[in-house]
């Protein structure tokens, strides 16, 4: 349960280990709960980068007895599938180029480049803008300045003396 080294233990038993979250955040990395895998024992132990990638993927589709229609990637298969930037999707420097789900493009980072540019550009173009409204409004008239009044305790009449 918490020993790292669990799943590689187990798979080299031949027990197929079944890796997931309930959890959104780290269901978006199940490719880092993979290469776990390999880092706690699984290198040592023989295991390759298909074995751990399968604890993500095949191993638990077939848990879920839904093996015959996901966990792999072959034609007619459901498949949400990510393009990743190196060779293997277990670095953590990896990165998604392109996400597929239920066939339909959900992200491409080509194009989330050009909309950082985009609003990148926006926002110097309202800095610059706000920038010169402040200068403007300080070629105005200047504020007027009062002094602070200063109160003490004896400035306001109290309910037992009388008025001044």
């Amino acid at each position: 349960d918490a020993i790292p080294y669990n799943a590689a233990l187990l798979l080299k038993k031949g027990v197929p280990v079944c890796i997931n979250s309930d959890d959104a955040e780290m269901g978006r990395r199940l490719n880092h709960e993979a290469a776990k895998v390999l880092r706690y024992g699984g290198a040592e132990l023989g295991l390759d980068s298909l074995e751990a990638w399968r604890t993500v993927t095949v191993y638990p589709a077939q848990a879920l007895g839904i093996a015959h229609r996901t966990g792999y990637v072959k034609e007619g298969y459901d498949a949400d599938l990510v393009l990743w930037d190196r060779p293997t999707p277990l670095s953590v420097y990896s990165r998604p180029l392109l996400t597929f789900v239920d066939g339909r493009r959900l992200y491409d980072a080509s194009r989330e480049e050009a909309r950082s540019a985009e609003a990148l550009a926006e926002k110097q173009r309202l800095l610059e803008k706000a920038w010169k409204a402040a200068q403007e409004e300080a070629k105005g008239p200047p504020l007027l300045l009062r002094r602070a009044v200063l109160w003490d305790c004896e400035d306001l009449p109290s309910q037992s003396a009388p008025a001044r």
